[in-house]
């Protein structure tokens, strides 16, 4: 029953990658490995959360899957789960205790993949399962940077409410005001300016919220900065200040 074809897959994987639930069953029964894993890496219980078969996840997990395999990228069933907002298959790993902050070689948790898509039901079940808000991937960026960068302001709202901080930079020097700035969320924008983010802060390239904003025309966002002290004066490494931007 674990014998594979030549990229790896047993028929358990491929019955539970398809939400073949019966199938599964009858392979269970007759002791299919669980914890195989293709050359990917990839088990049965990886490719039925990446899909949604919450009804092959249960199955795998009463027999024993591993919650917390994680594949050649590293990235876990959870992870998966999370990042195309499965909210009931993340309900089922986490109370199977899978780990909530384990991350992927990029250094991307389930929160960070979450947020960045704007999944707040998922953002919500990690955060009560302890999430790291914090945790910053091989870049430098955290959950609340993607969800700014990206506009989700409802995210926005649960990471800042269990304390992201606000002024993270990444390695380019970038922070979640920069970000939304840069592409014109401007209620991203005032979220982030009331709980004290920085309007002066600049990245690596001396590009500051209010320089960005004003190089891709985002007006309203230019008032908002202007309005909480940002330094129109400041120029960027080029010497670019926001006054030039605009206007060319």
């Amino acid at each position: 029953v674990d014998a594979s074809n030549t990229l790896g897959d047993t028929a358990l994987i491929w019955a539970s990658r398809h939400g073949r639930s019966a199938l599964v069953d009858q392979l269970i029964v007759s002791r299919a490995n669980v914890n195989a894993a293709n050359a990917n890496g990839d088990t049965a219980l990886i490719w039925a959360s990446n899909n949604g078969h919450s009804a092959v996840v249960g199955q795998l997990i009463v027999s024993g899957a591993d919650v917390n395999h994680a594949s050649a990228n590293g990235d876990t069933a959870l992870i998966l789960a999370s990042d195309k907002g499965r909210s009931i298959v993340v309900d089922q790993l986490i109370a199977a205790r899978a780990d909530v902050n384990l991350a992927n070689a990029n250094g991307n948790t389930a929160l960070i993949l979450a947020s960045d898509k704007g999944r707040s039901i998922v953002v919500d079940q990690l955060i009560a399962a302890r999430a790291d808000v914090n945790h910053a991937n091989a870049n430098g960026d955290t959950a609340l940077i993607w969800a700014s960068s990206n506009g989700h302001s409802d995210v926005v709202g649960q990471l800042i409410a269990v304390g992201a901080n606000v002024n993270h930079a990444s390695a380019n020097g970038s922070t979640a005001l920069i970000l939304a700035s840069s592409n014109g969320h401007s209620d991203v924008v005032d979220q982030l300016i009331a709980v004290g983010a920085n309007v002066n802060h600049a990245n690596a390239n001396g590009d500051t919220a209010l320089i960005l904003a004003s190089s891709n025309g985002h007006s309203d966002v230019v008032g908002q900065l202007i309005a909480v002290g940002a330094n129109v004066n400041h120029a960027s490494a080029n010497g670019s200040t926001a006054l030039i931007l605009a206007s060319s």
